[in-house]
């Protein structure tokens, strides 16, 4: 499998990761849970900078994986 493809998958996957802790995040602050709230954002810290190197690195094009993976990512975490 071309390294492009893999990823491509990576990038779809932190993106949809990302979200669903950004949700996670919301709910966390809704209910004034604030150490779920502080872990939830170091995550998301996290999983965006490793698709930052990631798209910086490869390509922009990386941008219409990651764009999908936001999308899906919060329909899974609003489930």
């Amino acid at each position: 499998m071309p390294l492009n493809i893999i990823v491509a998958v990576m990038v779809f996957l932190l993106a949809a990761s990302s979200d669903f802790l950004e949700t996670r995040y919301v709910q966390a602050v809704n209910a004034r849970r604030a150490e779920l709230a502080a872990r939830c954002s170091v995550a998301m810290w996290a999983v965006g900078c490793i698709g930052l190197v990631a798209v910086l690195h490869v390509g922009w094009w990386l941008l219409l994986p990651e764009g999908a993976g936001l999308y899906i990512g919060t329909m899974r975490a609003m489930k």
